[in-house]
């Protein structure tokens, strides 16, 4: 086999050198039987006829060697190439406007792609994930996160069925470098947490066993955190850091590429989880981790599933009611890990469906756009074609050229497009992490983009280059070469595969115009939405001391408030639990603890805009029963809040060096990330709304004028008959507007199915709203008229004489 591929690839690469080769091999036996009829007496011009005569034709002699090579096909096709390139090169307008189309089809869905792979699609990059699973805690009411740490130990200590376990938890850490306090991302996790994993140390060693009971405690640093921090040097090991009463000596740092297995979130360390202390690790206070195990070789996710439940059920018997358990804690199971999770991807999984749905859409419209050139450009080679076909070129070799300029026309664009893509990615992501956390992902191109790319680049280059491959090949060599690109005369367009492909870009347009119409109207709704309370001006910022230097003790004084058991609820909580009685005065219950309601507030936003207001009760800060490690203010200024962000910074600077203020923004801006989801979605659906709109347009602006250029002799004996240029106008304006409104007849049904499958991100606005369907199809008629006028003033200009002698 190895022999054989040898050599069809020296025959395919070093076709030049066989070829000498062949002729020294049919020369010398050419000349050795020559010199044995010379030696049986014939003259040397006998012997050299006598052997050619045996020989045969030394020509057909080469062909059946080169086909034996078994490279002919490759060889063939690498022409076709070759001359696929020579006749791009001679239209180079034509090729630009192609590669620059394909480019923005492919280089979009592309970048959609790559966003879409990593968040819901790519495997986590840690040792054999498939063997990974979280185990999870299920009620009636859905998951619950994981078992109890206690729990857990008695998995990791008595199951069977796994090689490895940990817990860990990912949130934010106020930590202590140089002296200077400093907010990061940090990571929980159990000592085998890496272990399971199977992830090796770039610096250093991972967590170890020991580590749990080690005092001080160690941490191991991300690749990220370990440039950006401390510059990459590889003298970081053993420098500490202060968390809490503890000091965290730096013992390891992870690979570039492990980020752990939260999608998109960027750790910047990790901690062992028994800093915590024993009473956060007990039975009541031990439900904030996640947890992760590693199945053994050979074992199921349902046996070990049976091995668990069983476990838990037990230690479960004696907490908690039976209905309780049954909501929340009804039993174990086992979901796959080999992708991770993440808020990331709850969050942004259904618009990104939506977003490449609406690429594809994109997608088709270009793709359409490319089949009307390559069909106009084969109606104007028609006569080459015929002349090919008349020296004895077959049809099937016609078809065969012309999809190899379409295929090469959508791989230069694919290229172009992988460029574009990489920008768009990351674009795309700044999208998700406005008002958020530094999201990490890895866009760099990888097989699994390339060959998203390549097939795509195939199938749309095959599908959208057969028509015109096929309609170019049906061509009467006598007739064609006769007539070249011969007048066309008839009082319709008879274009009917362009027209056919125009009616289907005008449809897919008018599904990306109602959508566009929908989500930037549900934009509007939920940026007009009354949240209950003046935003303007409003300076918002958290205080989070340092807990090494405040405890719990020294809260109350640093929050420099003080005021009685009372509270404030709104006026939902009002109803619901007092009907239309006054609720002055009123005694609520608390946690075990009673306060007296002072005052109604009205109702206002929380989470979510789209959500129901929920009850409030207001409580004074100081009153939980246990101390808050975090403040978070509001400030209202009489000028610029902006202005005052320094100014914060300084107050609260004075109050104490080891005081943490973060996340400081305006409040309305607060409120304007909220609509994150539904701006990323209105600003990708209106531009690629434009987008298809553009290419609509431009694909019925060139089917007109081509339809002008192919009719001019028409028009010439129609402006002889006495028809005016409003007339010839009106013509083809006429006809531009026939073909948009079988596009826009087809569009509308399917752009309500549409409507109807997104009908869950919609606030404000019904799937079948008239006035958005009406808007969407008057702009696209109205951007046909225009199209068509174009085309139609030039045909009204036509000289009479210089039309009817037109060929």
């Amino acid at each position: 086999m190895l022999n054989w591929l040898k050599l069809r690839l020296r025959a395919l690469f070093r076709r030049g050198t066989m070829e000498e080769e062949l002729d020294e091999e049919l020369s010398y036996h050419l000349e050795r039987d020559i010199q044995r009829h010379i030696a049986r007496g014939m003259s040397p011009d006998e012997a050299r006829s006598a052997v050619r005569r045996s020989f045969g034709n030394v020509e057909a002699l080469k062909e059946e060697s080169r086909d034996a090579r078994g490279t002919r096909l490759v060889e063939d096709l690498l022409a076709d190439l070759r001359y696929a390139f020579r006749v791009l090169r001679r239209a180079p307008r034509f090729a630009a406007v192609a590669v620059l189309t394909i480019a923005l089809g492919i280089g979009a869905n592309t970048a959609i792609f790559s966003v879409f792979d990593v968040i819901l699609l790519k495997t986590m990059p840690v040792e054999e994930p498939g063997d990974l699973f979280f185990l999870d805690v299920v009620g009636s009411a859905g998951i619950n996160g994981a078992p109890p740490y206690p729990c857990f130990e008695r998995f990791r200590d008595d199951s069977q069925s796994f090689s490895g376990m940990a817990a860990f938890q990912v949130h934010g850490l106020t930590l202590k470098i140089d002296g200077y306090a400093e907010r990061v991302v940090g990571q929980l996790a159990s000592a085998s947490y890496f272990d399971v994993l199977g992830v090796e140390p770039l610096l250093g060693r991972m967590l170890a066993p020991e580590d749990e009971r080690l005092d001080p405690p160690v941490t191991v640093l991300s690749y990220r955190y370990w440039q950006r921090r401390f510059g990459g040097r590889p003298d970081v090991l053993g420098k500490t850091i202060a968390y809490r009463d503890h000091v965290l000596t730096i013992v390891g740092v992870t690979p570039p590429e492990f980020f752990g297995l939260q999608v998109g979130t960027p750790i910047d360390l990790t901690i062992p989880i028994t800093v915590v202390g024993a009473d956060q690790l007990g039975d009541g206070g031990s439900w904030w981790f996640d947890a992760v195990a590693r199945l053994e070789p050979g074992v199921s996710s349902q046996q070990a599933r049976a091995e668990i439940d069983p476990i838990f059920q037990r230690f479960m018997r004696n907490r908690m009611s039976a209905q309780a358990r049954a909501q929340h804690f009804d039993h174990m199971e086992l979901t796959p890990a080999s992708r991770g999770f993440g808020q990331l991807r709850n969050q942004f999984s259904e618009p990104l469906l939506l977003v490449a749905g609406i690429g594809g859409l994109v997608l088709l419209i270009a793709c359409a756009n490319i089949a009307n050139l390559l069909l106009a450009r084969a109606t104007a080679r028609r006569q080459e074609f015929a002349v090919r076909v008349a020296i004895g070129a077959g049809r099937c070799r016609l078809v065969r050229q012309l999809l190899t300029e379409s295929l090469l026309l959508f791989a230069m664009g694919s290229a172009v497009g992988l460029l574009f893509a990489s920008w768009a990615g990351q674009m795309l992501v700044s999208f998700f992490a406005v008002g958020r956390n530094p999201i990490l992902l890895d866009l760099r191109l990888d097989w699994r983009t390339l060959l998203f790319t390549a097939a795509l680049c195939l199938i749309t280059g095959t599908l959208f280059g057969l028509l015109p491959a096929v309609r170019a090949a049906r061509v009467e060599a006598s007739l064609d070469i006769k007539k070249g690109t011969s007048r066309t005369t008839g009082s319709r367009l008879r274009l009917p595969a362009a027209r056919l492909l125009v009616v289907s870009q005008v449809a897919l347009s008018v599904i990306l115009l109602v959508a566009a119409n929908l989500f930037v109207r549900t934009l509007a709704n939920l940026r007009a939405l009354d949240v209950g309370f003046r935003a303007d001006e409003v300076l918002t910022f958290r205080i989070e001391p340092l807990e090494s230097t405040y405890p719990t003790e020294r809260l109350a004084a640093l929050w420099t408030m003080v005021l009685d058991r009372v509270a404030i609820m709104n006026e939902t909580a009002a109803r619901f639990y007092f009907d239309d009685q006054d609720s002055l005065g009123a005694r609520v219950k608390l946690l075990d603890r009673v306060y007296e309601v002072i005052g109604v507030a009205g109702d206002s936003k929380h989470n979510s805009l789209r959500d129901e207001i929920p009850t409030v009760l207001y409580l004074p800060v100081l009153q939980p029963v246990d101390g808050l490690r975090q403040l978070t203010l509001a400030v209202r200024t009489t000028g610029d809040a902006a202005s005052l962000i320094n100014a914060v910074r300084g107050e609260v600077r004075e109050l104490g060096p080891d005081i943490l203020v973060t996340e400081v923004a305006m409040l309305e801006q607060q409120i304007d990330r909220a609509l994150l989801q539904e701006r990323l979605v209105a600003m990708l659906s209106g531009g690629f709304g434009v987008l298809g709109l553009l290419l609509a347009a431009i694909g019925l602006y060139g089917v007109m004028s081509y339809a002008v250029v192919r009719r001019t002799n028409e028009i010439g004996v129609r402006m002889a008959l006495g028809a005016s240029g409003l007339a010839v106008a009106w013509l083809i304006v006429r006809e531009t507007l026939i073909t948009a409104g079988a596009g826009v007849a087809i569009g509308v049904p399917l752009s309500l199915l549409a409507a109807r499958a997104a009908a869950s991100l919609l606030f404000g606005v019904q799937p079948t709203d008239a006035a958005t369907i009406a808007v969407s199809a008057a702009v696209l008629i109205a951007v046909a008229a225009i199209s068509g006028y174009l085309p139609a003033r030039r045909a009204s200009r036509i000289d009479t004489m210089i039309a009817l002698r037109h060929e």
